[in-house]
């Protein structure tokens, strides 16, 4: 995820470790779901963003829910 901490939109670069349908959550620090995006990778690597202008400031978890594992990844959102 870059840039981290971020203020406008956040970047992820997907790469080889999961492909197939997948479904990217953003969750805040109480673990409620704030925005979700459905995807399909059938390259070896493909990049995504997220616009997070309208999150509050605070601690945030990226869930990426392939079709045969998940990968949970943090970032800051600054004001």
């Amino acid at each position: 995820i870059y840039p981290n901490p971020a203020s406008d939109v956040i970047n992820v670069t997907l790469n080889d470790e999961i492909s197939g349908k997948l479904i990217l959550n953003i969750y805040d620090g109480q673990g409620r779901l704030v925005q979700t995006k459905s995807t399909f990778k059938n390259s070896p690597q493909m990049q995504q963003a997220f616009n997070v202008k309208s999150l509050s400031p605070g601690v945030y978890n990226l869930q990426i829910v392939g079709e045969s594992n998940k990968v949970n990844l943090r970032f800051i959102k600054q004001q």
